[in-house]
């Protein structure tokens, strides 16, 4: 088993060696102390890359260039980020609005948006992810309000170019109250 796993983690190396352009580098990366584990990260990326699966791709090259600063392939890393960026304009969120919001301000939404680090708020990037986990998280927010069975759906508005408004649409159900439990 042991000897598997080395012939693993150099065929990781040799792969990633490979799209080393600087000769220092690709000298330093074949004998430097990296973990296996930058490599291997570099690698899926790159092996995403291929599939078409971008973002996938995108966030394990950030995520190599965040926790090994250090790695001889965090300068490759970047130039892929920057590649995906090109492949891929990123659509950034110009304004979030609600829609039939009784009992809880804009402003507390967003702020539990922001406390549960859903990432959606004016200026950021756009993600469908987001927008659905808010959902749930504004249904939560509602419940605690004492609307129960809130409807929650959301719509997304292309403005300009790479820009969208996200409106969530909120039919809450009748308030419930418990008077007394026995």
């Amino acid at each position: 088993m042991r000897l598997l796993s080395s012939v693993l983690i150099f065929g990781a190396a040799a792969l990633a060696a490979d799209t080393i352009d600087s000769r220092d580098c690709r000298e330093h990366f074949l004998t430097s102390n990296d973990s296996a584990d930058v490599r291997v990260l570099f690698d899926e990326a790159r092996n995403y890359m291929r599939e078409g699966r971008y973002g996938t791709a995108r966030v394990a090259f950030r995520t190599l260039v965040a926790v090994y600063p250090e790695s001889c392939l965090v300068g490759p890393a970047r130039e892929f980020i920057a590649d995906l960026d090109e492949r891929e304009p990123a659509q950034v969120i110009r304004a979030v609005r609600f829609d039939g919001l009784r009992r809880v301000s804009p402003r507390e939404a967003l702020e539990r948006f922001d406390a549960l680090e859903i990432g959606l708020a004016a200026d950021m990037r756009f993600q469908q992810e987001s927008v659905d986990e808010a959902k749930g998280v504004l249904r939560d927010l509602l419940a605690e309000k004492g609307f129960s069975n809130a409807q929650v759906t959301a719509t997304t508005k292309s403005i300009a170019p790479r820009q969208v408004e996200v409106t969530f649409h909120v039919a809450p159900a009748h308030r419930r109250l418990i008077g007394m439990l026995r």
